[in-house]
């Protein structure tokens, strides 16, 4: 009988072994930039679109304005989105349903994604505040007296 749990354990390992070696290898399956690889812009927007409305009927409108506002530039299977501020980057990169589904929908498995802030973008007129942060600070350019009250009340606004 103690032969027979050794030799199930000595398998055991084995198998640890053998499904440990196998796992590194396939470890790297992100793709890779290929610029031989031609995305159809149209058909692209199109699903991208099609996403958009999806997540509006799903009430995620925060994701669907990120993307709507994202300028979205396609090379080789590149897909690199520009926005506005790091609130619709975390939100687009944190969305884990939207590259599979344009894959998919694509027919390309090696499509990835790059998203990127440009300050070129975002307007400072038209920036609209979104963090609890931003909109303080926002309201206390527009009426500096906020920062008076604050000063006199000794207030420190701690976000979490």
């Amino acid at each position: 009988m103690v032969q027979n749990l050794d030799q199930i354990e000595s398998l055991l390992q084995d198998q640890a072994k053998e499904s440990s070696g196998d796992s590194s290898q396939d470890l790297d399956h992100s793709p890779v930039f290929n610029p031989e690889i031609q995305i159809d812009k149209e058909a692209f927007l199109k699903f991208l679109h099609i996403y958009v409305n999806q997540l509006q009927t799903q009430n995620r409108m925060n994701q669907a304005m990120a993307l709507t506002e994202a300028e979205h530039q396609l090379n080789g299977n590149s897909w690199k989105c520009i926005v506005k501020n790091d609130l619709s980057e975390r939100l687009i990169s944190q969305d884990k349903d939207l590259l599979p589904y344009l894959r998919d929908q694509l027919s390309l498995p090696q499509l990835f994604l790059e998203v990127e802030i440009s300050e070129a973008i975002s307007d400072e007129s038209s920036t609209r505040p979104y963090t609890p942060e931003e909109k303080l600070k926002a309201m206390a350019e527009k009426n500096p007296s906020l920062k008076k009250l604050m000063k006199l009340f000794n207030a420190r606004i701690i976000y979490k």
